[in-house]
């Protein structure tokens, strides 16, 4: 037997297995959502044989949504799909950020926000972003017990996690590169991320908080820009010396203000110390009577 069909039947062997593999894990996947589905009361979409499930609807207080998510590699060639879970929250923010993990952080640095936080407690690691439009309102909403939340769900192996709120929308986000084929897990899972919007939801009469911290941070800014404003003005400006004479400042360097009464640009009459007489011009003589 020639050492190239040997090779060529290795290789679709394992290819073989590797597409029953993929097809087993994928039918479980869709068996335990189904079972999950029925017993929160979700819509479940079972789609193609080769294709994830889908399902979505309302649990408890937020929208719940399992369905397979888009990614582009790091190089930008390809997609890569992975299986995401969204819960929508209810509250609407006055500002627009997020906070995100693992393959997420991209996605918010392309959105450009101005300011960037870096939250106090223990957990948090460096490859995390939080940003957003505003950073007194930022620092004032992520407090210790979201921050905490949200640090549970982004050291969690394998899983890209995202919370984000533009567009008068609040959303969280995971992502995992697993089918998600558990029911114990997806009960731990789903319970999790209902206990994180719990703790991300903002509470009644926060959002007016927000939006006063907003205005007031808003105005500290103009105010500091009309400050810059006025120190440029102030530049140029005008001291007394010690005999009174005025001095003129201006970048720094003194330069004699005119005296009062002096007219520069004019001639004066004064000879050795003593004043001149008026000299009249000569003209046509007076013709006597």
């Amino acid at each position: 037997m020639s050492i190239w069909l040997i090779f060529w039947v290795l290789i679709s062997v394992s290819l073989l297995g590797f597409l029953g593999w993929s097809l087993y894990v994928l039918q479980q996947q869709k068996r335990v959502w189904k079972a999950f589905a029925a017993k929160h009361k979700l819509r479940f979409k079972k789609k193609s044989i080769m294709e994830s499930a889908e399902m979505d609807g309302s649990f408890g207080p937020y929208k719940l949504s399992f369905f397979t998510g888009e990614h582009y590699t790091a190089d930008m060639r390809g997609l890569r799909k992975l299986t995401a879970v969204e819960v929508s929250l209810n509250g609407v923010m006055p500002i627009e950020g997020a906070v995100a993990s693992g393959g997420m952080v991209r996605l918010v640095k392309e959105l450009g926000f101005k300011a960037e936080i870096r939250p106090e407690h223990k957990e948090w690691d460096e490859a995390y972003i939080a940003a957003g439009s505003n950073r007194a309102v930022l620092e004032t909403y992520l407090n210790g017990e979201r921050v905490d939340a949200l640090v549970k769900l982004m050291r969690i192996k394998h899983l890209w996690a995202v919370f984000i709120f533009r567009n008068e929308r609040m959303l969280l986000r995971v992502d995992t590169p697993n089918p998600i084929a558990s029911q114990e897990y997806l009960e731990k899972l789903t319970k999790l991320l209902i206990k994180a919007a719990d703790a991300l939801e903002l509470k009644e009469g926060e959002f007016r908080t927000l939006k006063a911290e907003t205005v007031r941070s808003v105005s500290q800014e103009a105010g500091l820009v009309l400050d810059d404003e006025a120190l440029e003005v102030s530049r140029t400006f005008e001291l007394e010396d010690e005999d009174g004479a005025a001095v003129s400042q201006v970048d720094g360097v003194e330069v004699d203000a005119p005296e009062e009464g002096d007219k520069p640009d004019e001639k004066s009459d004064v000879k050795d110390g003593r004043e001149a007489k008026p000299v009249k011009s000569p003209g046509k003589k007076s013709k006597k009577k």
